[in-house]
């Protein structure tokens, strides 16, 4: 089991260091000149390799029970409706659609940032593994 996790983180960090590099390559070379969307996917990139890292060293430190949890009272029905917002565009670029049938309010008790990270990664595995054109 641990063998398969570190052969997926493996893969999970190959995959945008290989873009990085290659679209770095092209630039450096005189093959592409810079332009706001190129910069812009290189940013995400960062952003995607900079998420695994957080989300490693997360986990490393609930393995050693170092984890802080901050319970607060929260709408967890406002929480998903932003978390959704903000795959929008991801959501419109593979043609799929997400459709939330949520109450108006739901308030719990919980960590914001562990409920913001879990809905996210929901929504990133939802994009993963989803086929284009899918609802």
């Amino acid at each position: 089991m641990r063998r398969d996790f570190m052969a997926d983180v493996s893969h999970e960090l190959r995959t945008p260091l290989a873009v990085l590099r290659g679209e770095l390559e092209a630039l450096q070379d005189g093959l592409r000149q810079p332009t706001p969307e190129s910069l812009s996917s290189l940013q995400a990139e960062v952003a995607i390799l900079t998420k695994l890292v957080n989300d490693l060293h997360q986990l490393s430190q609930s393995d050693r029970g170092a984890l802080a949890y901050r319970k607060t009272q929260l709408d967890v029905v406002r929480l998903l409706q932003v978390a959704i917002a903000s795959f929008h565009g991801r959501f419109q670029n593979k043609k799929m659609t997400i459709t939330a049938h949520l109450p108006e309010h739901a308030v719990i008790f919980g960590d914001p940032d562990r409920l913001n990270q879990l809905f996210h990664n929901l929504l990133e595995n939802s994009l993963r593994y989803t086929n284009e054109g899918g609802h």
